[in-house]
């Protein structure tokens, strides 16, 4: 039998073998040697279980590991053997933050606290108190996504998120990976909702990594998904989920409600295919309004209702659609050609080169190019003045029609009845300017092609031939001439400056000449070649006064407008 004296001195030794090993550790511990630390004081601990200062250092080396789960595991251990050890108590409240368990580690510092009270444990429990609430903040924040339009609530989530990571990851020297998961999957839902995909897609998947049957990290995954617009891999994601968790509810509804709205857009684009424009615009519209969130998916959809909305003329509406799916998306080539064409549509030309240009930067074709091109020709067109609209015709009206018009205009702004107004004297000179452009193959022509046109105000040789100019020309005199003023023959138009005379009077003279056939020609004056000539691909028949026939020249265009 081994005698009282022997005991003690194997006591003895196995304290000294013990505190020698706690040295080593200490010393490892010091130059950053973390694991073989961690050794020496658990093989310290195996010669005295006891000793509360060791299972401190070693939950000191484990938090330098980020092993917060076995650091708090020895804090616990040491308070086993010394309640009063304050350093581990403020060691345990540091990892339990990590950990995400804020109640604990408030008990854990209010206990400091009652054992020593100091100004830097105070500061921390007010640390412990604010991440509890910014945490408790998001996570209401985040609940409420339906009362959410706006994406408000889910902002201030993501703000109190970050404040709450930034005070843990300093105060317990941690990263952000290092916290609890449930925290990280939180901010991750902000992120989503906030629309970082890209950022709330790199947290689902280190979650998964970590853990692959995680059903909240799956469902993250699929909202992520959904928010890109992977309807088909968030669904199977949900379904996932539901089969390692068949209660959760988050997953069905999530599989629910991207079901329906793929649903309501399938119907809009049949409808659509069907030919039925309108009812795809109502189905669009409804899809549109299920979820605001949706930003990849809401683009798609504004892009197919400006489709839809274009077929039956909604220029304007189809604009405002394109301009909502670019906000979303800037670089969405397809509607910046498709609002480019609208604004072609409604005349707006310099916004039409605008997108066209951007089209163009984004990918470049032969056909945008073409485009832009088109859209340039045309904005130098209507800076011009549109003697089209002047005379109220259509860009493809016939020589009659524009005579037609012409001849009400004249009687509407004569001289005669609008003396003393220069506005209604102006108005009735750009008539005639109009008149005599568009009655013009050549002038016709580059009118309609954009380009300046010397002759556009009746100078320099503006009707060719023997007309000479007609710049000091009263424009009541072109009246006279359409309308035949005086009746009879003008016996050489004598009284016209620069027009010399004509003998013999014009086809019977002014005052109602002869009806005829017209065909692909338009009649000019007193037999001159290549003056008003003016070819267009139609045929009519139609009473000209006292136009004496001459044969024009081709001035029909296949531009489209």
């Amino acid at each position: 039998m081994m005698s009282s004296d022997a005991m003690d001195v194997d006591g003895v030794d196995n304290k000294a073998r013990a505190e020698t090993l706690k040295q080593e550790a200490n010393l490892a511990y010091k130059r950053g040697q973390y694991s073989r630390a961690i050794d020496l004081y658990s093989q310290s601990l195996d010669v005295d279980s006891t000793a509360a200062a060791v299972y401190g250092n070693r939950a000191a080396a484990y938090m330098m590991q980020k092993n917060f789960r076995q650091a708090v595991a020895d804090c616990t251990s040491a308070l086993d053997h010394d309640p009063s050890f304050v350093k581990a108590m403020v060691r345990a409240a540091k990892c339990y933050l990590v950990l995400g368990s804020t109640r604990e580690a408030i008990d854990m510092l209010d206990r400091a606290m009652a054992t020593s009270p100091s100004a830097a444990t105070q500061t921390d429990l007010v640390t412990a108190h604010r991440v509890a609430d910014l945490i408790s903040q998001a996570t209401d924040e985040l609940t409420h996504r339906d009362n959410d339009p706006l994406g408000d609530r889910a902002k201030s989530a993501l703000q109190h998120l970050t404040s709450a990571f930034a005070l843990v990851t300093k105060y317990a020297n941690a990263e952000d990976s290092d916290l609890a998961l449930r925290w990280r999957l939180l901010h991750g839902e902000a992120l989503a909702r906030t629309g970082n995909l890209e950022d709330a897609a790199l947290v689902a998947s280190a979650a998964l990594r970590a853990d692959s049957t995680n059903p909240d990290a799956l469902v993250l995954r699929a909202r992520v998904l959904y928010l890109q617009g992977e309807s088909a891999k968030a669904i199977a994601h949900c379904k996932q989920a539901l089969a390692l968790d068949p209660d959760m509810t988050r997953a069905r509804v999530l599989m629910k409600f991207v079901r329906a709205i793929d649903d309501a857009k399938e119907k809009g684009n049949a409808a659509f295919t069907a030919g039925r424009y309108a009812e795809a615009v109502e189905l669009y519209t409804e899809a549109l309004g299920m979820d605001p969130s949706n930003k990849a998916l809401n683009a798609k959809l504004y892009s197919n209702r400006a489709t839809a909305r274009s077929k039956f003329g909604k220029y304007t509406d189809a604009i405002a659609d394109c301009s909502a799916a670019l906000e979303i998306d800037p670089d969405f080539y397809k509607v910046l050609l498709r609002r480019a064409d609208c604004f072609g549509k409604t005349d707006k030309w310099d916004q039409a080169l605008r997108d066209y240009k951007a089209a163009y930067n984004l990918k470049p074709t032969n056909d945008v190019r073409a485009a832009m091109a088109n859209a340039e020709r045309q904005a130098r067109i209507a800076s011009r003045k549109d003697y089209y609209k002047v005379l109220g015709v259509e860009r493809d009206a016939s020589e009659h029609e524009i005579k037609k018009a012409y001849r009400k205009l004249a009687i509407q702004y004569h001289p005669d009845k609008t003396a003393g107004c220069p506005d209604l004297e102006a108005k009735f000179k750009e008539c005639t300017e109009a008149y005599e452009v568009l009655m013009d193959p050549q002038k016709r022509r580059r009118h309609d092609m954009g380009a300046d046109d010397e002759g556009a105000s009746f100078g320099g040789g503006g009707f060719g031939g023997g007309f000479g100019g007609m710049d000091d020309m009263d424009h009541s005199h072109l009246f006279n001439m359409f309308f035949g003023g005086g009746g009879g023959g003008m016996g050489g138009m004598g009284g016209m400056p620069g027009m010399g005379g004509m003998g013999g009077g014009m086809g019977g003279g002014m005052g109602g000449g002869p009806r005829f056939h017209h065909q692909q020609q338009h009649r000019g004056y007193g037999g001159q070649r290549g003056g008003h000539g003016h070819h267009h691909q139609h045929s009519h028949t139609y009473g000209h006064p006292g136009f004496g026939g001459f044969q024009g020249q081709s001035a029909y265009h296949d531009y489209d407008y």
